[in-house]
């Protein structure tokens, strides 16, 4: 199932969940991995409760390992499979980037059709998830909720989802076991994918021992400053991430740009959808914002939608903000009446806060008004105890003293004022890790490489360079 181009409705995925009684609907099962169908090797009248049954419960047994290592040596590890995987790694894009294509080969299945697991190593992070699941399933659907689970390795995290899925034809059914997981770590990524049958197990040792195994250097074209992963939660069950990359500017420009970007799976048990967030800001040498771009896309059925909200300074402390749908867009002029910024880089205030050093700190976000126009949102953060914060946000249909029927979240920080766990209404968000630190003064008024090109924002994708590998 190899991926390619897809359309904006498929950007945010909304799928019903199949009943399990379509599976022999149409009187033939067949197993579909790597883009293909295999032919049912048996003749005549096929049990399909039992070969479903068999191709779910399909796993392969232990390979030998080999060593990996990419771009000059700054990525290392060791992966499992059958033999040593010819390795094609590309220029990506013009900005210096890299992608590499690992196949893990995993021998032939019972049905001695060749198996593997397609594995993407990236110098930068692949997303949106919720993209990369719908570009792998390309129009199938689940039968069962997805199973998503995000777990910290070394200084990263991985996210992984799980899920039996159908594609129906007129004469034949077709399915699988959808399983795709990234590992994220110091700005690179490691995608890993397979939508055959069953190889649950299989996918969670090989692929797991791969991230395990990862050791990464700094990037010399795009050095980090800092990055950090967060696990949303429902009691005992993993919603969604976030996960945050500070990184030095490039194109010979001082300044740093931060990548933040969001996903979370909503399931009523019988519906399911996937909702992206991507936040990029780029600040100068002074840490005075110089593009913020916030793109959205979320939806269910034939709602889907995609947004991508832009502000720029414009003249006298206005910034110029810009919403754009599709083909179409809108702009207008706005003062903030606090600091534009993000949660992550306004750690050092909320550590004043936390310690009393000052009662509260307000600043401004970008989102849209109940009409859909671009508009600055506003944070209120106040002190509940040493080491808990209150995050307010506050309505746009009261003034700014009144805060009553706003949401309140915890905030728990740490010494420097970076959150570690947030409590909300719906869900807590926790820490994963947290490596590196935000850049100070001195390291901001280092011009970043030259030989790389500047970021250049488009509509799709949610990288800090401005464009999404989904695949």
């Amino acid at each position: 199932m190899n991926a390619g181009p897809i359309s904006a409705k498929q950007r945010l995925l909304s799928l019903a969940l199949v009943p399990l009684a379509v599976w022999g609907a149409a009187g033939c099962v067949d197993a579909r991995r790597g883009g293909r169908v295999a032919n049912a090797k048996a003749h005549g009248k096929v049990d399909a409760a039992a070969e479903l049954s068999r191709l779910m419960g399909r796993e392969s047994g232990t390979f030998a390992k080999h060593r990996l290592q990419l771009f000059g040596g700054l990525v290392t590890g060791e992966y499992e499979a059958s033999e040593a995987s010819k390795i094609e790694c590309t220029p990506d894009g013009s900005e210096g980037d890299a992608s590499c294509e690992v196949r893990l080969a995993l021998g032939q299945d019972s049905d001695g059709d060749p198996n593997d697991i397609l594995c993407l190593i990236d110098t930068t992070p692949r997303g949106p998830f919720g993209t990369v699941i719908a570009n792998r399933l390309q129009g199938g659907g689940l039968i069962e909720t997805p199973k998503l689970t995000v777990t910290k390795i070394g200084d990263g995290a991985s996210v992984e989802l799980v899920a039996n899925w159908l594609k129906q034809a007129e004469d034949v059914n077709t399915v699988g076991t959808l399983k795709v997981a990234t590992y994220f770590s110091q700005g690179y990524s490691a995608t890993c994918s397979d939508v055959r049958p069953g190889g649950r197990k299989t996918f969670d040792r090989i692929v797991g021992e791969l991230f395990r195994s990862m050791k990464i250097a700094p990037n010399p074209k795009r050095p980090a400053y800092l990055t950090t992963a967060y696990d949303f939660r429902q009691g005992d069950r993993s919603t969604g991430f976030r996960y945050s990359l500070v990184e030095k500017r490039i194109g010979g420009k001082a300044g740093s740009a931060e990548l933040d970007f969001g996903f979370h799976l909503k399931t009523d048990g019988k519906t399911w959808q996937t909702m992206d967030s991507s936040l990029l800001v780029t600040r100068d040498a002074a840490g005075k914002v110089e593009l913020y771009r916030h793109a959205l896309s979320g939806g269910a059925g034939s709602g889907q939608t995609e947004a991508v909200l832009t502000a720029k300074p414009s003249e006298d402390r206005k910034f110029r903000l810009k919403v754009e749908r599709g083909d179409k867009s809108d702009a207008l002029e706005s003062t903030p009446k606090a600091p534009l910024t993000t949660e992550l880089w306004s750690a050092a205030e909320f550590a004043k806060v936390a310690k009393g050093v000052r009662p509260s700190y307000r600043y401004a976000i970008l989102g849209l008004d109940d009409s859909g126009e671009p508009a600055f949102k506003y944070l209120s953060i106040t002190r509940s105890s040493a080491s808990v914060l209150l995050e307010e946000e506050e309505s746009a249909k009261k003034n700014d003293k009144d805060l009553a029927g706003a949401l309140k979240d915890e905030l728990h920080v740490s010494s420097d004022g970076s959150v570690a766990k947030e409590v909300g209404t719906e869900s807590v968000s926790q820490r994963l890790f947290y490596w590196g630190k935000l850049p100070d003064a001195a390291a901001l008024a280092v011009a970043g490489p030259l030989d790389t090109a500047e970021p250049t924002p488009t509509t799709s994708g949610a990288r800090a360079k401005g464009k999404g590998k989904s695949r």
